[in-house]
This record gives structure tokens, C-alpha cells and sequence, in this order.
């Protein structure tokens, strides 16, 4: 619930999770809603032991932007699955892609028609009607249509160009975006 204050029951212990730290001491945080069913929500591991259940969690909030913003940019914009070989290419890949996605983030801010592209995804997925707001995968479908209707400007004389192309090809990019 964004924006809105949770009550929730929290618990914090301290361990060792040995597989990935090998004997560093770790803090486990585990929060859910209060009335929630069994099991936990959210959990959490800190190396910060001195930290509260309270500050592991706000970072956590703090971070969570820039988590999905990493999460799109891999399944969605594609970055980091070219087949880099060398040093430099690969210290190079990640920066580029990233540059790349917020161009057409910026571009979609400055010229996307988000209202428009959020009924049509409605009228793809009617079963959506949670979704509020454009995705990047949405976004990102925009400026490829943009770009291929400024590359085929005339078109086939008796249709569209972009009647040519499946529209999978231009609109599912992620379906569950």
C-alpha cells in the first residue's frame, strides 16, 4: 500500500547463513501485516547488526526503485545478455544499456501517450484492471512503434506498415507488464 502507513508484527534475529557469507553474523528481519495469515511477507538479511528492524526495512523502501529499475533493465531491456567476451566490453555493456533505457524513459515522458496506451493494454488483457500506471516493457513498446512508423512513413499503398508487422511482434514485449 503505497503511501499509507502498515501495522505489522516484526521480528529480528541474529545468525549465520553460511552458504553465502560463510561465518559472518548475519540479522534476519521477517515482518507481515498484523492478522496476516501464518508465514511472513517480507524478509530481510543485514550484515548491519547494530541497525533496527525498523531502519532495515526503510532501506529496504529506499532501494526498491532502484531494484526494479535493475530488474527491468535485465528482463525487459535486455541488458546484460549480449555475449561479451572481453574486460571492456562487459564494464561497458551494463552503463550503455542503462543510458539506453532511460533515453526512452525520457522519450516516453516527453512524447508518450500514457492514457492511451494504458486502454489499450486493458483491451489486450482485460483481466488487468489493477494496472494504473504505463511499465517500462510499456514504454518501451511506445518508441518501437515510434520508430518503425518513422522508418515506413508511406507504408504499403493499400494498408498501414504497421499493419504489416504481427502485432505480437510490437506489443508483447512483456505480457505481464
Amino acid at each position: 500500500m503505497e503511501g499509507q502507513a502498515l501495522t505489522t508484527t516484526t521480528t529480528a534475529t541474529s545468525s549465520q547463513w553460511y552458504g553465502a557469507l560463510g561465518r559472518q553474523p548475519v540479522q534476519v528481519v521477517l515482518s507481515r501485516p498484523v492478522g496476516a495469515p501464518d508465514g511472513y511477507e517480507l524478509a530481510l538479511v543485514t550484515t548491519d547488526l547494530a541497525a533496527t528492524p525498523a531502519t532495515i526495512i526503510e532501506r529496504y523502501g529506499d532501494r526498491w526503485s532502484a531494484e526494479t529499475m535493475f530488474l527491468d533493465a535485465r528482463h525487459v531491456a535486455g541488458v546484460g545478455q549480449a555475449r561479451t567476451r572481453t574486460r571492456r566490453s562487459v564494464e561497458r555493456l551494463v552503463p550503455f544499456g542503462l543510458v539506453c533505457m532511460s533515453l526512452a524513459i525520457v522519450w516516453y515522458a516527453h512524447h508518450g501517450q500514457p492514457a492511451h496506451d494504458l486502454a489499450a493494454h486493458r483491451a489486450r488483457a482485460p483481466w488487468y484492471r489493477t494496472k494504473h500506471t504505463v511499465s517500462v516493457a510499456d514504454m518501451l513498446t511506445a518508441l518501437r512503434r515510434a520508430l518503425l512508423g518513422a522508418q515506413y512513413p508511406q507504408g504499403h499503398p493499400d494498408r498501414h506498415t504497421l499493419d504489416l508487422f504481427q502485432d505480437a511482434l510490437l506489443t508483447q514485449l512483456n505480457p505481464a507488464a
